[in-house]
């Protein structure tokens, strides 16, 4: 393990731990309009490929806009993923497939922790709406990480397909889950376990490497996960409708 550290250390360097952590910083100190002008500055200097991540950045850039700047760990959390889209970006991250896949799960578990931080109940006005936008943005990641990373030699229809296919079921999921007497956490890890499960079977079908023992362990996988999340919640809501 310590060797393992020594040459990440090597290989990382620190001026994009320092870029990511100056986004960080300028998100949790500076003004919004302030933020965004470092935060620009931060991604367009080097001018090397901005199209590579421009949507998983406008992704961040989103988040950042509905977030409490008050919020350290939060602002912790954007510094890794902005250094994610800066190393994957600029080409200084040696294994751009997990990282790209990493960027695209946690930009996902923030979306939808907000999402269901907000939508509380499923009477608040915009669920729907909010949701549908949600699975599209899903949707455009997806179509996104396929393309650049394990995607490239795929027609773009059978891409979209994938993508598509994924964001629907995980729309679907997002509207069973608000309905549910769940945390946010709870709700969160629900779709996000689905969405992780999902989309790994779809890329190692894509690469020819899904069997059918692969899928089956990775069915299994996602059954003991969500019963393991519907068994720690406490479901108040149906206990004192039972009670009464």
């Amino acid at each position: 393990m310590e060797e393992k550290l020594r040459s990440i250390s090597k290989i990382t360097p620190w001026w994009l731990v320092a870029r990511a952590v100056a986004f960080g910083a300028a998100f949790w100190l500076l003004p919004y309009g302030w933020f965004l002008a470092v935060a620009l500055l931060l991604y367009f200097i080097p001018f090397f490929q901005p199209g590579r991540t421009g949507l998983p950045f406008l992704a961040l850039l989103g988040i950042t806009f509905f977030v409490p700047a008050s919020n350290f760990w939060m602002a912790l959390l954007l510094s890794v993923l902005m250094f994610l889209v800066l190393g994957i970006k600029d080409l200084l991250l040696i294994n751009r497939a997990s990282a790209s896949e990493a960027l695209f799960f946690t930009l996902s578990f923030v979306m939808l922790l907000l999402f269901f931080g907000y939508f509380t109940n499923p009477g608040v006005p915009g669920l729907w709406l909010t949701a549908i936008i949600l699975a599209l943005a899903i949707f455009f990641l997806l179509n996104h990480l396929m393309f650049h990373y394990g995607g490239e030699e795929l027609a773009p229809g059978r891409r979209a397909v994938g993508a598509g296919v994924l964001a629907f079921f995980t729309l679907e999921l997002i509207w069973v889950a608000s309905i549910l007497p769940m945390s946010q956490y709870l709700q969160t890890g629900l779709v996000l376990v689905s969405l992780v499960i999902g989309t790994e079977m779809v890329l190692e079908s894509f690469r020819g490497a899904l069997s059918r023992r692969s899928g089956l362990l990775y069915f299994s996988t996602w059954f003991a996960l969500v019963i393991l999340m519907l068994t720690a919640n406490s479901w108040s809501i149906w206990s004192s409708a039972g009670g009464g």
